[in-house]
Parts: C-alpha cells; sequence; structure tokens
C-alpha cells in the first residue's frame, strides 16, 4: 500500500498529464480503500520484512539517500510498535522483540562507528563548536527510542542502556549553555531538540527520575528564542549561539508541536493551531501539507520533493498526519488518510505506478500516524508547576 510520500508523487505524474486536479477530487471523495487499520496492518508487516528478512538492502538503500534516514526509520518503528504493543498487549511480545531487535542493532551501530555513522558528509566540513558534547540527532533519537521501549516494558539490560544514553543527552544540553545543542556542527534542530526532550520525559516515566527543570528551561527557549518572527511558530534550526537560519519548516513543527504535547501542553495548542493554518493546504476532502509557511522556500535534503502547483511536502505530510491523531483533530486526519485513499485509486488507472520505490522511512511516519496514541497516553506530559 502507498504511503503518502506515493501520494504525492502520483500527484506530480498526474499534474504533468493536466488531469491531477480532477483525478484526486473524485478518488477523495469516492475512493473506498482500505481501513486505517487495515493499511496500518499492512504497514506493519512491510516493516517486518523490511527489518527481518530484508535488513542490509534496507539499511543500505536508506544510508544512500540519507544516513539520517537510516536512524529516523528505526526510531518511528520502535515508537509504532511500542504504541501497537499497548494497544494490542496479546501481540506485545512480539512487536517488542522486534523493537528490541532495532535498539540493539542501533546501540551496536552507534558504539562500533561512532555518530558519524548517521549523520550526512557535511558533518565534516566543519569544527564542532563543542566537541566535547555529542551530536543531539543521534543522542537523542536513541536515547528516546530506549525510554519509549522502557515506558512499556522496562528490562534490565534496557536500563544500562537508558542510563548511558540518558546521561548523553544530559551532557549535551548542558554543554550547550546560553546557546542551543548541536545536532551538526554549529547546527541545532527543534526536531532534535524536541527528541531529545522527549527522551527525558520518557525517561522520568520509567524511573522515577526527574527532568522537569530541564525541560522547562529548554521548552521556554523554544517558545522565545527559537521562534520564527515570520509566522510565530517555532523555527526549526539555528546556529550553536541562537542565530535562525532556516525558520518555520513543515517537516520540523509538526514533530515538535507533537512531542510538546508531553512537555508543555499549551505550548504544544498554540504551535499545532498556527501550523494547521500556515501549512495545510488540498483539495476537496483531501489534505496535506507545505514544507514552507505563506512564500517562503529553501533548499533542504530533508525536505524532500515538493510537488509543484500543490506545494505538497511528501515529508511534511507524514508528520502532519502523526500531529493530527496527537491533537485529536479528527477533521484534518481524515483528510489526510483520505489522500492515502485516493492514491490507492490512482493505481488502478495506472497500474505500472504501483512499482515505485516506497522509502521504508516514510512507512514508518504513516504506520506511526495511524497508531498514534497510546504510548503519549502512557506516559503522560510533566507535573504541572
Amino acid at each position: 500500500m502507498p504511503t503518502f510520500r506515493t501520494v504525492v508523487r502520483l500527484a506530480s505524474i498526474l499534474l504533468a498529464a493536466g488531469v491531477a486536479g480532477v483525478v484526486l477530487c473524485l478518488t477523495g471523495w469516492f475512493a473506498a480503500g482500505p481501513t486505517a487499520a487495515a493499511r496500518a496492518d499492512a504497514l506493519r508487516n512491510s516493516q517486518v520484512r523490511a527489518w527481518s528478512a530484508d535488513r542490509e538492502h534496507t539499511v543500505a538503500a536508506l544510508h544512500a539517500a540519507n544516513p539520517e534516514f537510516d536512524l529516523m526509520w528505526r526510531l518511528f518503528t520502535v515508537l509504532a510498535a511500542c504504541d501497537h504493543a499497548l494497544a494490542k498487549p496479546e501481540e506485545a511480545t512480539r512487536w517488542l522483540a522486534m523493537a528490541d531487535e532495532l535498539i540493539i542493532d542501533t546501540v551496536a551501530a552507534a558504539d562500533t562507528r561512532g555518530q558519524r555513522h548517521f549523520l550526512l558528509s557535511y558533518a565534516d566540513d566543519r569544527p564542532w563548536v563543542r566537541p566535547e558534547a555529542g551530536s543531539l540527532f543521534v543522542d537523542g533519537e536513541i536515547a528516546l527510542m530506549i525510554a519509549a521501549r522502557r515506558a512499556v516494558r522496562d528490562e534490565p539490560w534496557l536500563a544500562a542502556a537508558g542510563e548511558r544514553w540518558t546521561a548523553r543527552v544530559e551532557q549535551d544540553l548542558a554543554l550547550a549553555g546560553d546557546g542551543f545543542p548541536e545536532s551538526y556542527p554549529d547546527e541545532a534542530w527543534a526536531f532534535c531538540m524536541t527528541s531529545g526532550l522527549l527522551a527525558l520525559r520518557f525517561h522520568d516515566h520509567a524511573t522515577g527520575s526527574d527532568h522537569s527543570t530541564t525541560i522547562r528551561h529548554w521548552t521556554h527557549r523554544l517558545a522565545t528564542d527559537g521562534v520564527d518572527p515570520s509566522t510565530l511558530l517555532i523555527g526549526s534550526d539555528w546556529r550553536s549561539d541562537g542565530r535562525a537560519l532556516d525558520g518555520t519548516e513543515g517537516s520540523s513543527i509538526w514533530w515538535v508541536s507533537t512531542g510538546l504535547l508531553l512537555l508543555d501542553p499549551e505550548l504544544a495548542a498554540a504551535q499545532y493551531e498556527g501550523a494547521r493554518t500556515d501549512l495545510i493546504g488540498g483539495l476537496p476532502s483531501l489534505a496535506w501539507s507545505r514544507e514552507w509557511p505563506g512564500e517562503a522556500q529553501a533548499s533542504d535534503i530533508d525536505s524532500g520533493p515538493v510537488v509543484p502547483f500543490f506545494d505538497a511536502s511528501p515529508a511534511a505530510s507524514g508528520f502532519a498526519l502523526v500531529a493530527a491523531r496527537a491533537h485529536g483533530d479528527q477533521p484534518t486526519t481524515a483528510r489526510l488518510e483520505r489522500a492515502l485513499r485516493a492514491a490507492d485509486a490512482l493505481l488502478v488507472l495506472d497500474p505500472r505506478l504501483a512499482n515505485m520505490a516506497e522509502a521504508p522511512m516514510g512507512d514508518a511516519i504513516v504506520l506511526l500516524g495511524l497508531g498514534f496514541g497510546p504510548l503519549w497516553e502512557q506516559v503522560g506530559p510533566i507535573p504541572s508547576t
């Protein structure tokens, strides 16, 4: 079954033929397609095949496209597995075992090859401002996948790994001082700060520790020093001293607004509402997300391709589905899911399109969105002061 990435790529093909708008409208209204639950089951099984039966090829393909995708695919697959384990306790053993395999393999890769293994080549283009710290992108995502797994069911080996990787996140944040923690040399990302802070929140849930002071400090920084003045939404990246780089991006703000539900619920709601106003577009009955608000444009490998005319971003749209589910926005969720059903109908128009390659990371994000909820509900937001 196609992911949102395929929806947008298919739309681009039809646009070139001059009929995309009409076809998308019709299929959006009338395509029956699988239910969200059925689609999630199919995507879950495809992730099992990608990991268990075709691991070497999957990892190599992700790495060739972008080494970050390898780590992100692992994280979002673990989060989706944890959600499903909580939603279906009778299936928990199977999905937690897969999460464990992903965690063990990821930690081994980071330990033997270093954080550079999951970073793009430009990590070598300039020196790190704080070389004694790690990349919050790498440390935060590994810490989060471990802490999420522990939130479902803790194990002694997970406890040891969790303490080590949580300590790395703590160090990355502490060494940033009055600046922002680096994900790349002299480059800090809101996406990674959110994942790192979520790792602390999940760790607190699993262990009874208390990182609330640290979490409040950094969410306040995001809400003040990190705001893009042109949108009043949190920006996507900065220099380590806090100088803004690219402003608000859809592939970032949707994940930020989702994570903030557990870190600062009021800020989360404001960021989601602003992002929905500025970024959600669509045709009748369908929705997708733009990557940039208004007339803003940028070049970012993580943003991926953007479909002309529709101004639709596959990456932002996948994360928009996660955020809409997280915030209980059923109308937007339904429009995003309907776009997935539209893709199924479009495949009938030209079966050759079914052979288009699918990205496992895109599948993992859509899978997380389709089943999102139990893990966030299990952990809950930080206690109010």
